[in-house]
């Protein structure tokens, strides 16, 4: 059986934002897991590492995955504003 490696993967580049457009979040995965690789070697070589992407983000412009240098946020939920107060015997007229 011949062995067979996989060809490189010629992504389409998204319109809105004008970076490769991964197509599922394995990509990414894979693409995080070569960066890390790479910046791995350029260390132990004294290199500088040219590879620095070190997280992904889904965009809503091209419904796939895109790869950016800066790290995730450390907080993970939604930050809602605190809605507004109002103290309990505000108009009431007592003083």
């Amino acid at each position: 059986m011949k062995n067979r490696t996989r060809s490189r993967r010629h992504w389409p580049v998204c319109r809105a934002t004008g970076k490769r457009r991964l197509d599922e979040l394995k990509d990414v995965k894979a693409e995080l897991h070569a960066a890390r690789s790479s910046r791995g070697t350029a260390a132990l070589s004294d290199a500088d590492p040219t590879w620095t992407v070190v997280s992904g983000y889904d965009c809503d412009a091209c419904g796939g995955y895109h790869l950016t240098s800066r790290p995730k946020p450390t907080w993970t939920t939604v930050r809602r504003p605190t809605p507004l107060t109002v103290a309990p015997l505000m108009g009431s007229g007592i003083a």
